[in-house]
């Protein structure tokens, strides 16, 4: 069986900063199976696949999140990092405007997403592709726009759109009534975009609750989806709890 210590010595040889790592419980039953050096080696070929200490920290950061990377090739990973760049990075700037250290700006970007949402690396590149097509239509907005949505929200990027459309009409029905809010969805800024779409429906029926019941001039729809559950039927004692509306 692996040990820690040989892992983190192998780490540091690769070049990582000589710094604790700490891997969780889910990496070693993932790696149980795996001979001692089999596992070394897949480690050193995939951080050798990324040139600097900063790329090679994230892929340690996504790896820990997500220890089915190890199964990945190098090769493969490296693809995956170039096309996530190629679909959520703005376009990069023509050829001598700016272009030295260009690449590797954008994959060390792309390498925050992944340590970020390592599952962006389960998805193949196509289906990203179709997913932010999808979230252009739904949202009615360009691609520069819902890029930037993503970029602050990698998760959406890994939701069904079924689910991502469900709660863009919850949203639509909520605001159909309120001119308030149907102001703050069709001016929404990406952040706020991002924020109002990442809570779960019955979070998001909240804002049937309030409008329903005349109470909601006076806030956001994205500072009510923001409260705790307990904080919002401080307000609103009357609410019976989300996923009970």
């Amino acid at each position: 069986m692996v040990t820690a210590a040989a892992l983190e010595a192998e780490l540091v040889k690769a070049g990582l900063p000589p710094k604790a790592i700490t891997f969780r419980a889910s990496v070693w039953r993932h790696i149980y199976s795996i001979r001692p050096a089999t596992a070394v080696r897949k480690f050193r070929a995939l951080l050798d696949a990324f040139p600097s200490p900063a790329e090679r920290d994230l892929v340690v950061k996504a790896l820990s999140k997500r220890p089915q990377l190890l199964g990945l090739k190098p090769e493969t990973v490296c693809q995956k990092v170039e096309a996530i760049a190629d679909l959520l990075l703005p376009p990069p700037p023509p050829v001598g405007v700016g272009a030295g250290g260009g690449r590797q700006a954008r994959v060390l970007r792309a390498l925050q997403l992944v340590a970020a949402a390592p599952q962006l690396l389960d998805v193949r590149s196509s289906t990203l592709a179709s997913k932010l097509v999808a979230l252009q239509g739904l949202t009615g907005r360009d691609a520069a726009y819902v890029r930037a949505v993503v970029l602050l929200k990698q998760r959406l990027a890994l939701m069904a759109p079924a689910t991502v459309s469900a709660k863009l009409r919850l949203l639509q029905a909520a605001a159909a009534t309120n001119d308030r809010w149907a102001a703050e969805l069709r001016d929404a800024q990406p952040s706020r975009l991002a924020w109002l779409l990442m809570p779960k429906l019955d979070r998001l029926r909240r804002l049937l609750f309030v409008d329903q019941r005349g109470a909601a001039l006076r806030r956001s729809m994205s500072s009510l989806v923001r409260d705790s559950e307990a904080q919002f039927r401080e307000r609103y004692p009357d609410y019976p709890g989300d996923g009970r509306y």
